[in-house]
C-alpha cells in the first residue's frame, strides 16, 4: 500500500472525473432528467436505488372493497393492500378474458369515500386467479400501475408529500396525515359506509430502506437517470470471453442474471452530501449541463447572446455509487494522462462482498469499459461476510458484535487473520468465535516453539546448503514434502482457494514437521556425524516454511526470520521462493510411516501383554533395508534395539503385515491369545469400515489428490490382509 497517496470521494480531482463523465454521458443521451416512478424514502426524503431496497415478508391485511358501478345497484370487488391510495385510484383494470367482468369494461364506478368518478379498463396486468380478479390503479404509487397507467394515458395522482404524508389531493379531513394514520381512519369510514366487504390476514413482502428502515414508497418525481442497459450492453461478451472472471465462478450467473434484466439507474438524491448535479438552470426553467459554472456561462452566453442572467444550480447530489464508479481510474488521477494511470490500470484482482456486487463492481466495470476501453480488473474475488457464531449478521441492538481489535489483544493480529481466511470458503459466510481465534492461536505458539527448537540446538542457516545433496532418508522425505506443499499452496493462492492453502500449511506445519520430522530427527542429533546436514536441512526447510506461511502469518514470520537472522530485516513479502523439484518421487518414510502406525496400533490392543523391544520380520523378496538404515527412529519412538529376520510362529509373535512384509513381537507372556486375537480383529473391522466409508465418499474422491486416494486405498489393502491373517489365526 502507498501510503503517501490518499484519495477521498470528494477530492477536488476526483470531483472534476465525476463531471467529466457525467458531462459526456449526458451529451450521449445516456443520462437523461426524467419524471418516474422511484423508490422514495420518506423518512430520509430521498429517492434509493432498487439495491438499497430490502424487501421483508410480514403479516400484513388485505381488505376487500365495494366501488359501486355508476347508474347501476350492483358494484364490483376490489381487493387491495393498502386501502389509503384509493385518492390515487384512476381506474379498475380487468383481464380482458375474465367473463365474469367483460360486460363492466368501459363503464365508470365510484370511488369509495372521495366519489370520484373512474372507468373500468381492460389490461392483461389484471390476475383473474389473485384477489377479486378485479385491480384498482394508482398509477403515481405502484411500479406496475405506472405501467397500466402508460398504456392506456391515465392521470397521474400523487397523494403523498416528501414525508408519506397525504396532500392536497385528498378529501380535506386526510390532508397532513401520515400514511398509516389515514389507513386506520379510512377503514372505519369504509365499514361506516358498507364499503369494507371483509378483511383479511395476508403474508406480503414490503419494501424497507436499507438505511433508514423506513418503509419505501413508489413516489412520482423529477430524478437524474442513467441508461446503465447501454453501458452494460458490452460486458455481456466480455464475460463470455472470459475478460473478467468471477471467484467463486457461480457469481458471474447473478451477475449476467442483474445485467440480464438491468433497468435505468436513478442516480440522483435529495440529500445534502455528496457531488453536486452539475446542471444549472435559468428562472425561464431552461436546463444547462456542464463541467462547471465558467463553462456553463460561456454555453448562457452564447444562446442568450448576454452576460445579464442568473444561474441556479440543481439541487441534488450524484448517488454515491455513481463516483465510486469511477474509483479504479478516476483515483489515479484520470482524466490526466499519467504514467501511474498508463501502469495501474487495468488492474489484476478486485476483492469484495457479494452485497456490492451490482452497487459497484457492475457499475465499475461498465465505466471503466466506457471511459478506459477496458476492463478495471481481470479477478473478482467475492469473500464471504463475517458473522457471529451461530450465522447471525453482526449488530449493536443484538449485543452479538465480534470486536475485532479485541480477538487481536487477546490472541494476536496473526491468528485472527489466519482464522478469517481458513473460514473463507468462497461464498459462504464466516462464522467466528472466539474459540476459532484460539486455536488458531495454538497453531502459532506450535511454529514458535519450532523457533525455540532451532535456538536450543544451535542450528545456523546454511545459505550455500543444496537440499538435492542430503543422504538421510528424513531428510529427503521432509525436503519433498515441503516442495509439494510450496506448490500445492502457490497453486491455491492463485486459483484463490485460500482456505485450501491454509489447510495444507497446517497439515505440513503441525503433522509432517513438528508430530513427525522434530521427532524423527531427535535420536540422529546425540550423533555428531548427523548434526551437519540435520541442520542445514532443518533450516531450509523452516526458512522456508516461514516464507510461505507469510501470506497468513505475516508478523510471526518476520518476527522469527529476523530473530533466526534468515532476513537482515523484515522482507519475507518480497522473497522469492527457491525453484526445487522433489529429488526422489516414493520415499522410504511413507513405508516407515506406515510401520510406526501398526506398531502404535499393535501395542495399543496389548496394553496389558508385554511385548519383545525387539522387531522381527520374515524374510521376503521386498528390500527391508530402508527399515534398518532408519532403526534410529523406531528406537526413539518404541525403544527397538534391532530388527530380526526370523521365522514369525503366529502362536508366539503378535504380527502385522505392511508394505507386504509379514513383521511380528515376540509376545513374553503367552503362545495363544485367543481375547487378543478377537480385539485385534475387531479393531481391523473398524478401521476397514472407516477406510471404506473415506473411499466412498464422492467429495473426498472428487477433491482430494490423487496421490491421497491411492494410499488410502494401500492402507484398506493392507488392514484386509491383516484381518485374514488373524481370521485363519482364529
Amino acid at each position: 500500500v502507498d501510503w503517501s497517496r490518499k484519495r477521498f470521494t470528494m477530492d477536488q480531482g476526483l470531483s472534476e472525473a465525476v463531471n467529466k463523465v457525467f458531462v459526456s454521458l449526458f451529451d450521449e443521451g445516456i443520462i437523461y432528467k426524467d419524471k418516474r416512478l422511484v423508490n422514495w424514502d420518506p423518512k430520509l426524503e430521498t429517492a434509493v436505488s432498487d439495491l438499497e431496497v430490502n424487501q421483508k415478508e410480514v403479516n400484513g391485511k388485505i381488505w376487500y372493497l365495494k366501488y359501486k358501478i355508476c347508474n347501476s345497484n350492483d358494484f364490483i370487488e376490489v381487493a387491495t393492500t393498502r386501502p389509503e391510495t384509493i385518492f390515487g385510484d384512476v381506474a379498475i383494470a380487468v383481464h380482458p378474458d375474465n367473463i365474469k367482468y367483460q360486460k363492466l369494461i368501459s363503464k365508470f364506478v365510484i370511488v369509495p369515500v372521495s366519489n370520484k368518478k373512474i372507468p373500468i379498463i381492460a389490461d392483461t396486468y389484471a390476475d383473474p386467479d389473485k384477489g377479486s380478479g378485479a385491480v384498482k390503479i394508482t398509477p403515481a404509487h405502484d411500479f406496475n400501475d405506472f405501467l397500466v397507467g402508460k398504456r392506456h394515458s391515465l392521470e397521474i395522482i400523487n397523494i403523498f408529500n416528501k414525508s408519506a404524508k397525504l396532500n392536497e389531493n385528498v378529501t380535506k379531513e386526510f390532508i397532513g396525515l401520515d400514511r398509516f394514520e389515514a389507513r386506520e381512519k379510512l377503514i372505519n369510514l369504509l365499514k361506516k359506509g358498507g364499503n369494507l366487504l371483509k378483511e383479511e390476514q395476508n403474508i406480503m413482502t414490503i419494501p424497507i430502506g436499507d438505511r433508514s428502515g423506513a418503509i419505501i414508497e413508489p413516489f412520482i418525481t423529477d430524478q437524474w437517470f442513467c441508461d446503465a442497459k447501454k453501458l452494460s450492453k458490452p460486458i455481456k461478451k466480455m464475460i463470455k470471453d472470459s475478460e473478467i472472471k468471477f471467484h467463486p465462478e457461480s457469481w458471474v450467473n447473478t451477475f449476467n442474471h442483474w445485467i440480464e434484466n438491468i433497468e435505468p439507474w436513478c442516480i440522483s438524491r435529495q440529500i445534502w452530501w455528496g457531488h453536486r448535479i452539475p446542471a444549472w438552470y435559468l428562472d425561464s426553467g431552461e436546463m444547462f449541463v456542464a463541467e462547471n459554472l465558467e463553462d456553463v456561462k460561456i454555453k448562457v452566453e452564447k444562446k442568450l447572446g448576454t452576460t445579464k442572467f442568473k444561474l441556479y444550480q440543481d439541487l441534488d447530489v450524484l448517488d454515491t455509487w455513481f463516483s465510486s464508479a469511477l474509483w479504479p481510474f478516476s483515483a489515479l488521477g484520470w482524466p490526466k494522462n499519467n504514467k501511474e494511470l498508463n501502469k495501474y490500470y487495468p488492474t489484476d484482482v478486485l476483492i469484495t462482498g457479494f452485497d456490492i456486487i451490482f452497487f459497484w463492481v457492475a457499475r465499475m466495470v461498465m465505466m471503466g469499459k466506457k471511459f478506459m476501453k477496458a476492463v478495471p480488473f481481470k479477478n473478482v474475488y467475492i469473500h464471504p461476510l463475517v458473522k457471529d457464531k451461530d450465522g447471525i449478521k453482526m449488530s449493536k441492538s443484538k449485543g452479538n458484535v465480534i470486536n475485532p481489535l479485541d480477538l487481536i489483544e487477546l490472541y494476536g493480529a496473526d491468528a485472527l487473520r489466519y482464522t478469517l481466511v481458513s473460514l473463507s470458503t468462497q461464498g459462504r459466510d464466516i462464522k467466528l468465535s472466539d474459540k476459532l481465534v484460539e486455536n488458531n492461536r495454538n497453531f502459532i505458539t506450535k511454529i514458535w516453539n519450532v523457533a525455540r527448537f532451532f535456538e536450543m540446538n544451535k542450528f545456523s542457516f546454511n545459505d550455500k546448503f543444496n537440499p538435492n545433496n542430503v543422504k538421510l532418508t528424513i531428510n529427503k522425505w521432509i525436503y519433498n514434502e515441503y516442495i509439494k506443499t510450496q506448490k500445492k499452496i502457490i497453486f491455491y493462492i492463485e486459483n484463490f482457494h485460500f482456505n485450501y492453502a491454509t489447510e495444507k500449511l497446517y497439515q505440513f506445519i503441525w503433522n509432517d514437521f513438528c508430530d513427525l520430522y522434530l521427532e524423527f530427527i531427535k535420536p540422529y542429533l546425540k550423533e555428531n556425524k548427523y548434526f551437519e546436514e540435520i541442520n542445514n536441512t532443518f533450516s531450509w526447510v523452516f526458512r522456508n516454511t516461514l516464507s510461505l506461511a507469510n501470506p497468513f502469518l505475516p508478523f510471526v514470520t518476520e518476527e522469527i526470520s529476523m530473530r533466526l537472522s534468515f532476513t537482515d530485516k523484515y522482507e519475507l513479502l518480497n522473497k522469492k521462493f527457491d525453484d526445487f523439484n522433489e529429488n526422489i518421487n516414493e520415499t522410504e518414510v511413507s513405508s516407515i510411516e506406515k510401520i510406526i502406525i501398526f506398531i502404535k496400533n499393535l501395542r495399543e490392543t496389548n496394553k496389558n501383554k508385554k511385548l519383545n523391544s525387539d522387531l522381527y520380520y520374515k524374510e521376503e523378496k521386498k528390500d527391508i533395508n530402508f527399515l534398518k538404515d532408519n532403526i534410529l527412529i523406531l528406537n526413539s519412538i518404541f525403544g527397538i534395539k534391532k530388527i530380526i529376520k526370523s521365522e514369525i510362529d503366529n502362536d508366539k509373535f503378535k504380527v502385522f503385515v505392511s508394505s507386504g512384509i509379514k513383521f511380528g513381537f515376540l509376545d513374553e507372556n503367552s503362545k495363544n491369545d485367543t481375547e487378543n486375537i478377537k480385539t485385534k480383529i475387531n479393531f481391523l473391522k473398524k478401521e476397514i469400515l472407516f477406510f471404506e466409508k473415506k473411499l466412498s465418499n464422492e467429495k473426498f474422491l472428487k477433491k482430494a489428490p490423487k496421490n491421497i486416494v491411492e494410499k488410502e486405498k494401500k492402507k484398506l489393502d493392507e488392514v484386509k490382509e491383516n484381518l485374514r491373517f488373524f481370521e485363519a489365526k482364529k
